[in-house]
């Protein structure tokens, strides 16, 4: 290896930004927030739109790859091996995106729009069509369009890496249409792209925290405080670092392994014990829906659309997924090395759909059935903006409730731990210079710094926003994260095109 060292330019700007604002947040959290709701509605109601037809169009494309010549040349040309299996690969892809998000929403989301179901829905609350349009919501929310936001860049990136090669730099993914002159300005692209990681992964380490704090509230009857939240947080950061020291090949392919089973065996412990019948033909119900109008609700927006609700809604989890998926993608393009592209989008997308899928139809038909029928009002924290005990209610109405909820509780930690731990290893591999081609690991030092950075951001929010922080935080990530994918779109079918003419 040749000696690394860190990019000034692109570790400090955004470093030194992101501290300042969590020292702000902590001595002046009232400020803050209010700065930050200026901010996050000027995002949503100017850009809301954007984020919408660029999330759709990366669908499009995702599904256009198949049928080129772009779709069989393999990442690392002919010759190339492999880092990871493919059962591997499609593991360490699942468990570091969805990551813990699927645990917390998946019970919570359902319920809002059961009993806040959007204009354009048509649908009084707590009726079949209420039911239809929340199950269809979380379709559209955590299956396909998610994950073409992350494999799009992912595929692109693995492919100007390897088999241009190009520096592991934001700035490389700009070549396709600008050429050589996209690296004078890739300090600059790496630096916005580390600023919308820490901003995006707020959100996932903030559901993190809210679920612990939800488990404490819940089980405990001690109110959530900021020094709880403090606590909490320190215990993820320190493990997810410690997790990201060991190292890719070490760390996250078995963790992600591990949790990946434990997702499996806690979604067929509620199959068999919860309301089966209501689930499978609620889900069915949910998937014909989604199909039929999932071009319409992708577009959606200004007067046949629900503007309100489609910024509070869809907007947001844009603008998470789109916030991560710089990032994210350049760490998934590069374990990719030895798939053809057509693989890539078998284990990296199709795969981890089709679990999401699955997992969204279990949980969420679930939460919706102890609503209606055995009388959990879950809605009331909603209302209270408290989302995370939802969850734990759920679970204490399930056979074995004690053993579930302590199992619970190691799932929502490993997942999270797995999800923090690739993004770390990516930002610090964004972070560093003189990395040999082949290297996947970064100095320590470079993985703690941005550890505590992303700890410090996080903890602010959820302590002086709670849920509504945490959406801010990702719109602010998400909005530059837009412009990038953007131009890389435009890059990626300039890319394809050319393919198709050798």
């Amino acid at each position: 290896m040749l000696q690394a060292k860190i990019r000034k330019k692109v570790f400090f700007p955004p470093f030194i930004l992101l501290t300042t604002v969590a020292f702000f947040g902590i001595f002046d959290p009232e400020s803050l927030l209010v700065n930050l709701k200026v901010a996050n509605d000027f995002i949503l109601q100017n850009f809301g739109w954007w984020f919408s037809y660029m999330a759709f169009a990366l669908v499009l494309s995702v599904f256009v790859i198949p049928f080129s010549k772009f779709g069989k040349q393999k990442i690392g040309g002919e010759k190339a091996t492999r880092i990871l299996k493919p059962w591997q690969l499609f593991a360490v892809t699942l468990c570091t995106t969805v990551a813990v998000g699927i645990l917390l929403w998946a019970t919570s989301e359902p319920i809002k729009h059961l009993v806040n179901p959007a204009s354009f829905a048509n649908a009084k609350p707590l009726s079949v069509e209420a039911i239809n349009f929340s199950i269809s919501t979380m379709f559209l929310h955590w299956t396909i369009t998610p994950y073409a936001i992350t494999i799009l860049p992912a595929i692109l990136f693995a492919y100007v890496f390897y088999n241009q090669d190009e520096p592991f730099s934001l700035g490389s993914v700009f070549t396709p249409l600008f050429g050589k002159k996209a690296h004078k300005y890739a300090y600059l692209l790496d630096a916005i792209c580390l600023y919308c990681m820490v901003a995006g992964m707020a959100a996932s380490l903030g559901s993190a925290i809210l679920i612990f704090k939800g488990a404490v509230e819940n089980l405990a009857g001690i109110e959530g405080t900021p020094l709880l939240n403090a606590g909490i947080t320190l215990v993820i950061v320190i493990s997810f670092t410690l997790s990201a020291a060991t190292g890719i090949l070490k760390g996250i392919k078995y963790l992600s392994m591990i949790n990946l089973s434990l997702f499996i065996l806690f979604m067929l412990y509620v199959v068999s014990v919860g309301p089966t019948n209501f689930m499978f033909s609620t889900a069915f119900s949910g998937i014909k829906s989604y199909l039929i109008e999932f071009v319409p609700r992708s577009i959606a927006y200004g007067e046949s659309g629900d503007m309100k609700w489609l910024q509070e809604n869809s907007n947001f989890f844009w603008a998470v997924w789109m916030a991560w998926a710089p990032v994210t993608a350049m760490f998934i393009g590069k374990i990719s090395r030895g798939y053809r592209i057509n693989q890539i989008i078998m284990y990296c997308f199709l795969l981890p759909v089709c679990f999401s899928f699955v997992w969204m139809s279990v949980f969420s038909t679930t939460s919706i059935y102890y609503e209606l029928y055995e009388g959990a009002n879950f809605a009331r924290h909603i209302s209270g903006n408290v989302p995370e005990l939802i969850v734990f209610e759920l679970i204490q109405k399930l056979p074995g409730a004690s053993f579930l909820v302590a199992f619970f509780m190691i799932l929502t930690f490993m997942s999270f731990v797995t999800a923090a731990d690739s993004t770390v290893s990516a930002m610090s591999l964004l972070s560093t210079q003189g990395l040999d081609k082949d290297e996947l690991e970064s100095p320590l030092k470079v993985k703690v710094m941005w550890s505590v950075i992303m700890g410090s951001i996080t903890w602010v929010m959820v302590s002086y926003a709670g849920v509504q922080g945490i959406m801010w935080s990702s719109n602010l990530g998400g909005l530059p994260a837009l412009f990038i994918l953007t131009v890389m779109l435009s890059g990626f079918w300039l890319t394809l095109i050319k393919s198709q003419t050798k």
